[in-house]
């Protein structure tokens, strides 16, 4: 079974260790998926913590092929110069911040002047959270590239989510 992609989020104790992308990438050879299929997802808050050497290996990771995203962006604790200047490409918006978007009018206004001044960067974004059809039609409405929530589908191991994706064939 082909995964298209597999997520799984970096703690900062993990991306101070030295050769840590090695490992990684041997883990990847012996489960026999694409470390470039793997999404590496940092929170904001560690990201803003990282050390300029640090902030080079994932660069260098990520001219390697490796993808990184900085998740819970929006919670407050990102530092608008790293995310201007970070070769990242994909920010993951927190539900909370997601829903308090999708809350109201003046919310809606404020999530499209977000998700602008992200794609104006070149990034693009996930909303996490969706919880309702009208939610996922109204992120889609203002902008984001792509939605992940109960609405679409619960976590699930990696078998279950290969046998979820053949019988129910799941595209939104």
């Amino acid at each position: 079974t082909t995964l298209e992609e597999i997520s799984t989020r970096l703690a900062p104790a993990f991306i101070s260790n030295t050769g840590f992308e090695g490992r990684l990438k041997n883990i990847c050879e012996r489960s026999e998926v694409d470390y470039r299929k793997m999404m590496l997802r940092i929170s904001d808050g560690t990201y803003a913590k990282l050390s300029e050497s640090q902030l080079d290996r994932l660069k260098a990771m990520q001219e390697e092929g490796w993808m990184l995203a900085i998740d819970d962006f929006g919670m407050g604790q990102s530092f608008l110069s790293r995310l201007t200047d970070s070769g990242i490409k994909i920010m993951i918006m927190h539900k909370t911040v997601t829903q308090s978007i999708l809350g109201s009018e003046d919310g809606i206004q404020f999530g499209k002047g977000i998700i602008n001044a992200i794609h104006g960067m070149n990034k693009t974004v996930t909303m996490t959270g969706i919880k309702t059809d009208d939610q996922a039609k109204a992120a889609r409405e203002i902008g984001a590239d792509f939605l992940c929530g109960p609405f679409l589908g619960e976590p699930m191991l990696v078998d279950k989510f290969c046998e979820f994706m053949r019988a129910e064939e799941h595209y939104v």
